[in-house]
């Protein structure tokens, strides 16, 4: 199987930009995979290879949809060739592999389908295959990278089979990680070659030092998100990840020595370089938040700094929701509303990356699909401060009463938050998501809109279930005083009036301008089905996530009528 794809893509001599590609690589592979199965269906003795324009569109896709957040290549460029040249050709044909499966994921086609499942288990059982006889490639940054990608693959594909194999995968990768040593911090020794070596050397020896960097956070950017959508505390700790932080993305896209050189003496300001070289590890960072020093800083943090510091904040929500549950139905003890004090501490930091990420928004012109990323994340971790997603997710099920939902869960919701609060969030996350452009969408995103279905549920339920005056004040439905809640910007006078005075009735919106109460359980549900049918999630994980919301909106209304 190496060898046949060592042969596919020796025809393929293109390098690729993230950042590029046309909007309609899409429909152009799914053209390509049709002639082409229509092709096999021709002659089924002989499997064809994809052809080049294919493999180009499934280049693109990657590059779009992978590469910005957890970066592979230097200057965004993507070269087959010098990966299958590469020592290790077993481990670079691998990745490869992995890379076409993950260019051919998003593409809504049976026959890409079809290629993406095929490649996620043949590349999971090589990849198996390969660290089991050779111990010492666990150390292999090439199998590293294709161990986080195939992992990534089987965690979003909507198939059973490599959701489930995901979980158990993702802590052998990373007791792989943890074992190569790529977690110590390492100094970039750079400055003791000045004089003796060209900047070409230099900067390959500084492309070398931040792909390892960039490699271990990748790492953590994906721990995070798995665990934020599996309801667990992340398996990497805050006292591991002592590894140099990625550095600014201008240098990192440098596309020859010349252009590093100039990007290094701008990022810093011409000052004696030995000593600004290499960035602070997440541990050190992370310290400087809880001390609110960050805040006071002149320079920015880069936009993968902002997504990295949500780990650790994450990992504080989980830790404490796991000592609220000790405290079930025991909201108002003294030990509950310690920790009732502690969360709240977490949510004024979480303001504090806000405030961070604002100021670093500011210097961005156009929309960056990286910072809108970290503010869906952002915007999950503020909710999971307020409310316990698996109790939601049982009460959709039928396995807990709404009587004891109220007096454990949405009573703990009501110490910590509101209803007000938990819509703001959940209608920028819409907001956001619709903002987001398709080529540049992250696999997990039906998930994101999954959680939202299922909160904006709970909220109007337990809502109409207590018939508190405010809420039945602030769901009064056709008032003069009704704002779209999913479709303006935080700062938004009206949301800023609502959430700081209870004034205005907030709605949802779909894109056709039709408003939805936020009062009617069941509407809320079909309003996540539309938002996913408007923003054409197609993925078999977002099929297979609308035929749930589906089942679960009739359920409702029958349970209602």
């Amino acid at each position: 199987m190496l060898r046949k794809a060592r042969h596919i893509f020796e025809s393929a001599d293109t390098s690729l930009s993230p950042t590029t590609g046309p909007s309609g690589a899409a429909n152009r592979l799914s053209h390509s995979l049709s002639v082409a199965s229509r092709s096999s269906e021709l002659d089924q003795e002989f499997a064809t290879s994809p052809s080049t324009t294919t493999l180009e569109c499934l280049f693109r896709s990657y590059s779009c949809r992978f590469e910005p957040y957890y970066p592979n290549f230097s200057a965004g460029v993507l070269d087959p060739m010098e990966l299958i040249n590469s020592d290790n050709k077993n481990a670079s044909c691998l990745l490869l592999l992995l890379i076409l499966a993950a260019g051919a994921s998003a593409t809504p086609t049976m026959e890409a389908g079809y290629l993406t499942n095929g490649l996620t288990e043949s590349c999971r059982i090589l990849l198996t295959d390969l660290t089991d006889n050779d111990i010492s490639l666990w150390k292999n940054p090439t199998i590293l990278r294709a161990a986080l990608l195939s992992m990534n693959l089987a965690a979003w594909s909507g198939e059973k089979w490599h959701m489930d194999v995901s979980k158990s995968q993702s802590d052998l990768y990373l007791t792989m990680l943890r074992r190569s040593g790529l977690f110590a911090y390492r100094k970039n020794a750079l400055p003791e070659f000045c004089g003796m070596l060209g900047t070409e050397v230099e900067w390959k020896k500084w492309k070398q030092h931040e792909s390892m960097n960039r490699l271990v956070y990748s790492w953590v950017i994906a721990d995070q998100e798995l665990s934020l959508f599996h309801d667990q505390a992340p398996n990497l700790a805050i006292t591991e990840l002592t590894a140099a932080l990625p550095d600014k993305d201008v240098l990192w896209q440098a596309s020859s020595a010349n252009s590093w050189s100039l990007a290094l003496a701008r990022v810093h300001d011409g000052t004696d370089l030995s000593q600004t070289r290499t960035p602070p590890s997440l541990y050190d960072l992370f310290k400087r938040l809880m001390s609110r020093d960050l805040l006071n800083e002149s320079r920015d943090l880069t936009k993968l700094q902002l997504r990295l510091l949500l780990h650790p904040l994450q990992s504080l929500v989980c830790h404490l929701y796991q000592c609220l549950s000790c405290f079930a139905g025991d909201a108002s003890s003294s030990h509950a509303q310690r920790l009732f004090v502690q969360i709240r501490e977490v949510q004024s930091i979480l303001q504090d990356w806000y405030a961070l990420c604002c100021k670093r928004m500011r210097s961005v012109e156009e929309v960056c699909p990286i910072l809108l990323s970290n503010l869906v994340m952002y915007h999950l971790v503020c909710l999971n401060t307020m409310t316990h997603f698996p109790d939601i997710e049982a009460l959709a099920r039928g396995e807990v009463s709404q009587e004891q939902f109220l007096s454990t869960s949405w009573a703990r919701t009501n110490s910590v938050g509101s209803a007000s609060r938990i819509w703001f969030h959940l209608g920028q996350i819409v907001r956001l998501v619709r903002m987001m452009p398709e080529s540049n969408r992250p696999l997990w995103f039906p998930a994101v809109i999954y959680r939202v279905a299922l909160i904006l549920w709970m909220v109007s339920t337990c809502n109409n279930a207590t018939q508190s005056p405010e809420s039945a004040k602030s769901l009064t439905p056709f008032s003069d005083s009704m704002f779209a809640i999913d479709n303006m910007h935080p700062e938004h006078t009206s949301i800023q009036r609502y959430l700081q005075y209870s004034e205005g009735t907030p709605m949802l919106s779909t894109r056709k301008g039709v408003l939805v109460s936020l009062a009617v359980p069941s509407d809320t549900i079909m309003y996540a089905c539309e938002v996913m049918k408007e923003e054409d999630f197609n993925t078999r994980l977002a099929v297979c996530i609308k035929n749930r919301l589906s089942h679960l909106a009739q359920r409702v209304k029958a349970a209602s009528a």
